[in-house]
Protein backbone atom coordinates (compact mmCIF):
# COMPACT_ATOMS: atom_id res chain seq x y z
CA UNK A 1 0.00 0.00 0.00
CA UNK A 2 2.67 2.58 0.96
CA UNK A 3 4.40 1.64 -2.72
CA UNK A 4 0.96 2.63 -4.23
CA UNK A 5 0.73 5.53 -2.53
CA UNK A 6 4.19 6.57 -2.97
CA UNK A 7 4.12 6.11 -6.73
CA UNK A 8 0.35 8.11 -6.99
CA UNK A 9 1.40 10.69 -5.00
CA UNK A 10 4.13 11.55 -6.47
CA UNK A 11 2.51 11.35 -10.42
CA UNK A 12 -0.26 13.06 -8.90
CA UNK A 13 1.27 15.98 -6.78
CA UNK A 14 4.41 16.23 -8.88
CA UNK A 15 7.88 17.29 -7.10
CA UNK A 16 7.43 19.98 -5.45
CA UNK A 17 3.43 19.23 -4.45
CA UNK A 18 5.09 16.04 -3.06
CA UNK A 19 7.88 17.21 -1.44
CA UNK A 20 5.52 19.55 0.69
CA UNK A 21 3.17 16.42 1.53
CA UNK A 22 6.38 14.35 2.70
CA UNK A 23 7.77 17.36 4.50
CA UNK A 24 4.49 17.45 6.60
CA UNK A 25 4.09 14.14 6.49
CA UNK A 26 8.11 13.11 8.45
CA UNK A 27 7.53 16.11 10.95
CA UNK A 28 3.75 14.59 12.19
CA UNK A 29 5.74 11.07 12.43
CA UNK A 30 8.88 12.37 13.91
CA UNK A 31 7.27 14.51 16.44
CA UNK A 32 4.81 11.68 17.48
CA UNK A 33 7.36 8.83 17.90
CA UNK A 34 9.76 11.17 19.49
CA UNK A 35 7.52 12.31 22.61
CA UNK A 36 6.22 8.95 22.88
CA UNK A 37 9.71 8.20 23.84
CA UNK A 38 9.01 4.32 23.75
CA UNK A 39 6.12 4.21 26.32
CA UNK A 40 4.32 2.03 24.47
CA UNK A 41 6.77 -0.52 24.36
CA UNK A 42 6.71 -0.71 27.72
CA UNK A 43 2.76 -0.97 27.77
CA UNK A 44 3.34 -3.72 25.93
CA UNK A 45 5.84 -5.29 28.18
CA UNK A 46 3.40 -5.16 31.31
CA UNK A 47 0.46 -5.89 29.73
CA UNK A 48 2.04 -9.41 28.62
CA UNK A 49 3.39 -10.01 32.13
CA UNK A 50 0.79 -9.15 34.06
CA UNK A 51 -2.93 -9.50 34.34
CA UNK A 52 -4.17 -5.77 33.67
CA UNK A 53 -6.97 -5.34 32.39
CA UNK A 54 -6.17 -3.04 28.90
CA UNK A 55 -8.80 -0.10 30.04
CA UNK A 56 -7.25 -0.19 33.53
CA UNK A 57 -3.56 0.48 31.71
CA UNK A 58 -4.86 3.04 29.35
CA UNK A 59 -6.75 4.67 32.24
CA UNK A 60 -3.58 4.82 34.35
CA UNK A 61 -1.45 5.96 31.40
CA UNK A 62 -4.47 8.51 30.68
CA UNK A 63 -2.17 11.74 32.12
CA UNK A 64 0.57 11.09 30.46
CA UNK A 65 -0.96 10.43 26.85
CA UNK A 66 -2.86 13.97 27.36
CA UNK A 67 0.83 16.04 27.90
CA UNK A 68 2.30 13.92 25.06
CA UNK A 69 -0.70 15.41 23.27
CA UNK A 70 -0.18 19.09 24.17
CA UNK A 71 3.47 18.40 23.82
CA UNK A 72 3.28 17.25 20.09
CA UNK A 73 1.15 20.18 18.98
CA UNK A 74 3.11 22.80 20.47
CA UNK A 75 6.03 20.70 18.55
CA UNK A 76 4.09 20.61 15.03
CA UNK A 77 2.46 24.35 15.31
CA UNK A 78 6.12 25.78 15.88
CA UNK A 79 7.82 23.47 13.13
CA UNK A 80 4.66 24.05 10.46
CA UNK A 81 3.56 27.29 11.05
CA UNK A 82 6.92 29.00 11.84
CA UNK A 83 10.09 27.05 10.33
CA UNK A 84 8.50 25.96 7.65
CA UNK A 85 5.63 28.37 7.13
CA UNK A 86 7.16 29.27 3.89
CA UNK A 87 8.07 25.72 2.01
CA UNK A 88 4.40 24.05 2.94
CA UNK A 89 0.68 24.96 2.40
CA UNK A 90 -0.95 26.77 5.93
CA UNK A 91 -4.25 24.85 5.09
CA UNK A 92 -2.39 21.31 4.04
CA UNK A 93 -0.89 21.68 7.87
CA UNK A 94 -4.50 22.53 9.67
CA UNK A 95 -6.02 19.35 8.23
CA UNK A 96 -3.45 16.92 9.40
CA UNK A 97 -3.45 18.58 13.58
CA UNK A 98 -6.63 15.81 14.53
CA UNK A 99 -3.75 12.87 13.25
CA UNK A 100 -1.43 14.03 16.29
CA UNK A 101 -4.09 12.56 19.00
CA UNK A 102 -4.60 9.81 16.84
CA UNK A 103 -1.55 8.64 16.32
CA UNK A 104 -0.86 8.83 20.01
CA UNK A 105 -3.97 6.98 20.95
CA UNK A 106 -3.42 4.43 18.60
CA UNK A 107 -0.12 3.79 19.39
CA UNK A 108 -0.78 3.42 23.09
CA UNK A 109 -4.07 0.96 22.23
CA UNK A 110 -1.70 -1.27 19.54
CA UNK A 111 0.50 -1.79 22.72
CA UNK A 112 -2.48 -3.16 24.69
CA UNK A 113 -3.81 -5.37 22.38
CA UNK A 114 -0.24 -6.72 21.54
CA UNK A 115 0.52 -7.56 25.32
CA UNK A 116 -2.58 -9.86 25.51
CA UNK A 117 -1.88 -10.95 22.54
CA UNK A 118 -4.42 -10.46 20.26
CA UNK A 119 -2.99 -10.49 17.34
CA UNK A 120 -5.59 -10.94 14.34
CA UNK A 121 -6.80 -7.57 15.73
CA UNK A 122 -3.43 -5.92 15.99
CA UNK A 123 -2.47 -6.37 13.00
CA UNK A 124 -5.83 -5.55 11.43
CA UNK A 125 -6.04 -2.36 13.01
CA UNK A 126 -2.31 -1.48 12.61
CA UNK A 127 -3.25 -1.88 8.61
CA UNK A 128 -6.36 0.22 8.83
CA UNK A 129 -4.40 3.80 8.49
CA UNK A 130 -2.62 2.70 5.41
CA UNK A 131 -5.30 1.04 3.96
CA UNK A 132 -8.10 3.80 4.31
CA UNK A 133 -5.08 6.04 2.95
CA UNK A 134 -4.55 4.10 -0.30
CA UNK A 135 -8.46 4.45 -0.53
CA UNK A 136 -8.62 8.27 0.51
CA UNK A 137 -5.71 9.35 -1.50
CA UNK A 138 -7.38 7.53 -4.74
CA UNK A 139 -10.56 9.38 -3.95
CA UNK A 140 -8.67 12.73 -3.46
CA UNK A 141 -6.60 12.39 -6.40
CA UNK A 142 -9.55 12.00 -8.46
CA UNK A 143 -11.56 15.20 -7.37
CA UNK A 144 -9.17 17.60 -5.81
CA UNK A 145 -5.74 16.69 -8.57
CA UNK A 146 -2.87 18.33 -7.21
CA UNK A 147 -4.10 18.98 -4.03
CA UNK A 148 -1.74 18.99 -1.41
CA UNK A 149 -4.43 19.72 0.99
CA UNK A 150 -6.59 17.27 0.12
CA UNK A 151 -3.94 14.51 0.19
CA UNK A 152 -3.11 15.38 3.98
CA UNK A 153 -6.57 15.44 4.81
CA UNK A 154 -7.06 12.33 3.52
CA UNK A 155 -4.20 11.06 5.63
CA UNK A 156 -5.35 12.82 8.66
CA UNK A 157 -8.76 10.90 8.49
CA UNK A 158 -7.10 7.62 7.95
CA UNK A 159 -5.43 7.78 11.17
CA UNK A 160 -8.62 9.01 13.47
CA UNK A 161 -10.73 6.56 12.35
CA UNK A 162 -7.92 3.90 13.01
CA UNK A 163 -7.37 5.20 16.25
CA UNK A 164 -11.10 5.11 16.79
CA UNK A 165 -11.72 1.71 15.75
CA UNK A 166 -8.91 0.41 17.93
CA UNK A 167 -10.13 2.13 21.15
CA UNK A 168 -13.76 1.02 20.21
CA UNK A 169 -12.19 -2.89 20.23
CA UNK A 170 -10.53 -2.22 23.49
CA UNK A 171 -14.02 -1.22 25.02
CA UNK A 172 -16.10 -3.94 22.95
CA UNK A 173 -13.62 -6.48 24.34
CA UNK A 174 -13.32 -5.79 27.69
CA UNK A 175 -17.27 -6.06 27.62
CA UNK A 176 -17.44 -9.29 26.18
CA UNK A 177 -13.98 -11.03 27.02
CA UNK A 178 -12.81 -9.44 30.43
CA UNK A 179 -9.12 -10.11 30.94
CA UNK A 180 -8.59 -12.61 33.68
CA UNK A 181 -7.31 -10.86 37.05
CA UNK A 182 -4.63 -12.18 39.55
CA UNK A 183 -5.97 -14.38 43.03
CA UNK A 184 -7.04 -12.18 45.30
CA UNK A 185 -8.46 -9.20 43.13
CA UNK A 186 -6.29 -6.86 40.82
CA UNK A 187 -2.79 -6.51 40.79
CA UNK A 188 -1.01 -3.47 41.22
CA UNK A 189 -0.49 -0.91 38.61
CA UNK A 190 3.26 -0.80 37.21
CA UNK A 191 5.37 2.21 38.22
CA UNK A 192 5.21 4.76 35.55
CA UNK A 193 8.38 6.28 36.60
CA UNK A 194 9.95 2.44 35.74
CA UNK A 195 7.71 2.58 32.78
CA UNK A 196 9.38 5.65 31.57
CA UNK A 197 12.38 3.82 32.11
CA UNK A 198 11.86 0.86 30.30
CA UNK A 199 10.49 2.66 26.98
CA UNK A 200 13.21 5.16 27.26
CA UNK A 201 16.11 2.68 27.01
CA UNK A 202 14.11 0.50 24.37
CA UNK A 203 13.17 3.60 22.24
CA UNK A 204 16.14 4.07 19.93
CA UNK A 205 16.11 0.46 19.24
CA UNK A 206 12.80 0.38 18.00
CA UNK A 207 13.04 3.93 16.75
CA UNK A 208 15.37 3.67 14.35
CA UNK A 209 16.98 7.09 13.27
CA UNK A 210 17.79 5.59 9.82
CA UNK A 211 14.17 4.22 9.70
CA UNK A 212 12.38 6.85 11.31
CA UNK A 213 14.19 9.90 10.70
CA UNK A 214 15.97 9.16 7.85
CA UNK A 215 19.35 10.27 8.36
CA UNK A 216 20.24 7.89 5.52
CA UNK A 217 18.45 9.95 2.84
CA UNK A 218 19.73 13.15 4.59
CA UNK A 219 23.42 11.37 3.99
CA UNK A 220 22.56 11.21 0.46
CA UNK A 221 21.22 14.47 -0.30
CA UNK A 222 23.96 16.27 1.22
CA UNK A 223 26.91 14.52 0.12
CA UNK A 224 25.63 13.00 -3.22
CA UNK A 225 23.25 14.46 -5.61
CA UNK A 226 19.61 15.00 -5.84
CA UNK A 227 19.15 12.61 -8.67
CA UNK A 228 21.29 9.47 -6.43
CA UNK A 229 18.52 10.35 -3.52
CA UNK A 230 16.02 9.97 -6.25
CA UNK A 231 17.54 6.86 -7.10
CA UNK A 232 17.99 5.70 -3.18
CA UNK A 233 14.45 6.33 -2.67
CA UNK A 234 13.55 4.53 -4.91
CA UNK A 235 15.48 1.50 -3.87
CA UNK A 236 13.91 1.60 -0.65
CA UNK A 237 10.54 1.39 -1.76
CA UNK A 238 11.26 -2.47 -2.54
CA UNK A 239 12.90 -3.21 0.58
CA UNK A 240 9.91 -2.16 2.28
CA UNK A 241 8.70 -5.75 1.71
CA UNK A 242 11.11 -7.25 3.72
CA UNK A 243 11.23 -5.34 6.64
CA UNK A 244 7.65 -5.26 7.22
CA UNK A 245 7.11 -8.63 6.98
CA UNK A 246 9.87 -9.05 10.12
CA UNK A 247 7.54 -6.27 11.79
CA UNK A 248 5.16 -8.29 11.71
CA UNK A 249 6.85 -11.61 13.12
CA UNK A 250 8.29 -8.97 15.64
CA UNK A 251 5.26 -7.54 17.19
CA UNK A 252 4.56 -11.09 17.48
CA UNK A 253 7.22 -12.64 19.14
CA UNK A 254 7.88 -9.58 21.70
CA UNK A 255 4.53 -9.94 23.07
CA UNK A 256 4.65 -14.43 23.32
CA UNK A 257 8.23 -13.73 25.03
CA UNK A 258 7.08 -11.46 27.47
CA UNK A 259 4.83 -13.56 28.65
CA UNK A 260 7.17 -16.41 29.30
CA UNK A 261 8.48 -16.95 32.91
CA UNK A 262 11.41 -19.54 32.62
CA UNK A 263 14.53 -17.78 30.91
CA UNK A 264 15.40 -21.13 28.97
CA UNK A 265 11.85 -21.03 27.00
CA UNK A 266 12.27 -17.13 26.41
CA UNK A 267 16.12 -18.85 24.95
CA UNK A 268 14.37 -21.27 22.83
CA UNK A 269 11.97 -18.70 21.19
CA UNK A 270 14.84 -16.16 20.58
CA UNK A 271 16.17 -18.43 18.84
CA UNK A 272 13.17 -19.73 16.62
CA UNK A 273 11.65 -16.31 16.00
CA UNK A 274 15.14 -15.17 14.99
CA UNK A 275 15.97 -18.04 12.29
CA UNK A 276 12.59 -17.69 11.18
CA UNK A 277 12.73 -13.61 10.66
CA UNK A 278 15.97 -13.83 8.57
CA UNK A 279 15.18 -16.46 6.98
CA UNK A 280 11.88 -15.11 5.68
CA UNK A 281 13.63 -11.58 5.08
CA UNK A 282 16.26 -13.67 2.66
CA UNK A 283 13.65 -15.32 0.59
CA UNK A 284 11.75 -12.23 0.41
CA UNK A 285 14.37 -10.34 -0.71
CA UNK A 286 16.57 -12.62 -3.04
CA UNK A 287 14.07 -12.26 -5.78
CA UNK A 288 13.04 -8.69 -5.66
CA UNK A 289 17.06 -8.30 -5.95
CA UNK A 290 16.94 -10.86 -9.08
CA UNK A 291 14.23 -9.58 -10.93
CA UNK A 292 14.82 -5.40 -9.73
CA UNK A 293 15.40 -3.79 -13.13
CA UNK A 294 12.35 -5.01 -14.47
CA UNK A 295 10.34 -3.94 -11.34
CA UNK A 296 11.95 -0.49 -11.24
CA UNK A 297 10.67 -0.01 -15.07
CA UNK A 298 7.17 -1.46 -14.06
CA UNK A 299 6.50 0.46 -11.11
CA UNK A 300 8.95 3.79 -11.52
CA UNK A 301 9.83 4.02 -15.36
CA UNK A 302 12.45 3.68 -17.38
CA UNK A 303 14.34 6.74 -15.90
CA UNK A 304 15.15 4.57 -12.82
CA UNK A 305 16.92 1.94 -14.13
CA UNK A 306 19.96 3.28 -12.09
CA UNK A 307 18.42 2.18 -9.41
CA UNK A 308 18.78 -1.20 -10.13
CA UNK A 309 22.12 -1.56 -8.29
CA UNK A 310 21.81 0.33 -5.14
CA UNK A 311 18.68 -1.48 -5.02
CA UNK A 312 19.99 -4.82 -5.43
CA UNK A 313 22.95 -3.42 -2.41
CA UNK A 314 19.94 -2.44 -0.03
CA UNK A 315 17.88 -5.56 0.22
CA UNK A 316 21.41 -7.26 0.96
CA UNK A 317 21.65 -4.83 3.80
CA UNK A 318 17.99 -5.30 4.58
CA UNK A 319 18.20 -9.01 5.73
CA UNK A 320 20.73 -8.09 8.02
CA UNK A 321 18.85 -5.48 9.39
CA UNK A 322 15.48 -8.07 9.81
CA UNK A 323 18.19 -10.27 11.05
CA UNK A 324 18.65 -7.63 13.94
CA UNK A 325 15.34 -6.21 14.64
CA UNK A 326 13.40 -9.42 15.17
CA UNK A 327 16.54 -10.43 17.58
CA UNK A 328 15.63 -6.84 19.30
CA UNK A 329 12.21 -7.47 19.52
CA UNK A 330 12.31 -10.82 21.21
CA UNK A 331 15.70 -9.56 23.78
CA UNK A 332 12.83 -6.85 24.75
CA UNK A 333 10.39 -9.11 25.33
CA UNK A 334 13.06 -11.09 27.64
CA UNK A 335 13.52 -8.09 29.44
CA UNK A 336 16.40 -6.67 27.96
CA UNK A 337 15.38 -3.47 26.32
CA UNK A 338 18.84 -1.75 25.97
CA UNK A 339 19.68 -4.47 22.95
CA UNK A 340 18.31 -2.80 19.77
CA UNK A 341 19.50 0.62 21.10
CA UNK A 342 23.38 -0.58 21.47
CA UNK A 343 22.65 -2.64 17.88
CA UNK A 344 21.55 1.02 16.81
CA UNK A 345 23.94 3.22 18.16
CA UNK A 346 26.57 0.62 16.48
CA UNK A 347 25.24 1.12 13.32
CA UNK A 348 25.27 4.64 13.52
CA UNK A 349 28.91 4.77 14.18
CA UNK A 350 29.88 2.26 11.50
CA UNK A 351 28.54 3.79 8.81
CA UNK A 352 30.58 7.16 8.87
CA UNK A 353 33.65 5.57 8.21
CA UNK A 354 32.17 3.16 6.31
CA UNK A 355 30.98 6.14 3.90
CA UNK A 356 33.84 7.82 3.64
CA UNK A 357 35.76 4.63 2.41
CA UNK A 358 33.23 4.24 -0.11
CA UNK A 359 31.32 6.54 -0.93
CA UNK A 360 34.26 8.58 -2.48
CA UNK A 361 35.54 5.83 -5.24
CA UNK A 362 32.17 4.46 -5.71
CA UNK A 363 29.56 7.08 -5.54
CA UNK A 364 25.86 5.75 -4.34
CA UNK A 365 26.99 1.79 -4.56
CA UNK A 366 29.60 2.96 -2.45
CA UNK A 367 26.88 4.06 -0.21
CA UNK A 368 25.33 0.67 -0.59
CA UNK A 369 28.10 -0.82 0.48
CA UNK A 370 28.08 1.38 3.41
CA UNK A 371 25.02 0.14 4.23
CA UNK A 372 26.02 -3.52 4.48
CA UNK A 373 28.84 -2.41 6.91
CA UNK A 374 26.45 -0.47 9.15
CA UNK A 375 24.13 -2.88 9.40
CA UNK A 376 26.31 -6.29 9.67
CA UNK A 377 28.18 -4.54 12.37
CA UNK A 378 24.77 -3.70 14.28
CA UNK A 379 23.97 -7.60 13.82
CA UNK A 380 26.94 -8.35 15.17
CA UNK A 381 26.48 -6.25 18.29
CA UNK A 382 23.36 -7.20 19.41
CA UNK A 383 24.78 -10.68 18.90
CA UNK A 384 27.04 -10.02 21.69
CA UNK A 385 24.53 -8.43 23.69
CA UNK A 386 22.39 -11.28 23.26
CA UNK A 387 25.51 -13.87 24.23
CA UNK A 388 25.90 -11.91 27.38
CA UNK A 389 22.47 -11.95 28.47
CA UNK A 390 22.19 -15.06 27.79
CA UNK A 391 22.39 -16.98 31.46
CA UNK A 392 20.32 -13.80 32.67
CA UNK A 393 18.47 -14.24 35.63
CA UNK A 394 14.03 -13.94 35.18
CA UNK A 395 13.22 -10.74 37.75
CA UNK A 396 9.70 -11.00 38.88
CA UNK A 397 9.56 -7.25 39.12
CA UNK A 398 11.67 -5.48 36.20
CA UNK A 399 15.16 -5.40 34.49
CA UNK A 400 17.30 -2.31 35.14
Amino acid sequence: MLLVTGIAAARALGDEGRGQQALIYIVALAASQIVLLGLPLSLTYEAARGHHRAQRLLNHLAPVAFAQTVLVFVVFCVLMFLVFSDRVPVSAALVTLPALPSIIWQAYGLATIQGHHQFRALHFFRLTPPALYTVGLVVTLLVFQQSVTAVMAAWSISYVVGAAGTQIFIQVDARRNPHKEPEGGPSRLPDRTKMFRFGAIAFLGASSPLEVFRVDQLAVGLVLTTVDLALYTTALSFCNFPRFLTLALGLNAYARISAIKTVEQQNRLIIRYFLVGITSAALVSAPLALFAAPLINLTFGPEFSDATTITQLLLGATVLLCGRRILSDCLRGAGLPGAGSVAEITSLVALVPAALIFVPPYGLTGFGLAMITSYMAGLIAICVYSARGWNRELSSDRPS
